[in-house]
């Protein structure tokens, strides 16, 4: 046996203004804030569900190797589903410099082990004998789809491209100028998106 209670609005006996109001087309309006005690569905996708951010860097990273290098820029996130998407965005600058010219220097950010973005830049001097340094900055964006509920860590690493002329590639910490500002301070950015 199914019962049914059929009305167009409901309102708390102590209150002056409806709490729930219905249309014809039972679509409902809810006219002041909904405190939800468990999880909220089929209310459609591209919630934003949390943000996180790492932390700037307290020392400058400056690495010479051709094997790819921690930067210590890394955050961690737990997804509240495991439907979620992340969205990723790496941002920061850095800095290649060498004997000569043609140096490359490469920027990736990983998930726990798995590479998901990269970005390589490259510089070549008028002049070789002067040697060559190529100030840059980078900004990765990736919408990933880890596929868990279990917290993972994203991270970024550096390293040049080859050997020829010294190079190395170097990631700024964040400092502050004599007149307050603040340079450096490479981040990622975590937003969690419901499916």
């Amino acid at each position: 046996m199914t019962s049914r209670l059929i009305v167009n609005s409901i309102r708390h006996t102590g209150s002056s203004a409806d709490a729930i109001t219905l249309d014809n087309s039972g679509n409902a309006t809810f006219p002041a804030n909904v405190t939800c005690s468990g999880t909220a569905s089929g209310f459609g996708g591209g919630k934003i569900l949390q943000v996180v951010e790492s932390a700037a860097i307290s020392s400058q990273v400056t690495t010479s190797s051709t094997t790819f290098q921690d930067t210590g820029i890394s955050v961690s996130i737990t997804p509240s589903a495991s439907t979620s998407k992340i969205l990723v965005l790496a941002v920061g600058s850095a800095y290649i410099q060498g004997t000569g010219y043609n140096v490359k220097g490469e920027i990736r950010v990983l998930r726990d082990s798995t590479e998901i973005t990269r970005t390589d830049h490259g510089y070549d001097s008028a002049n070789s004998s002067f040697g060559a340094r190529l100030a840059l900055s980078f900004n990765m964006s990736r919408l990933d789809t880890p596929n868990t509920t279990s917290s993972i860590t994203y991270k970024t690493q550096i390293r040049v491209a080859g050997t020829n002329y010294s190079p190395d590639i170097r990631v700024p910490s964040l400092f502050n100028n004599s007149d307050g500002g603040k340079y450096g301070g490479s981040r990622i950015q975590l937003l969690e998106i419901g499916a």
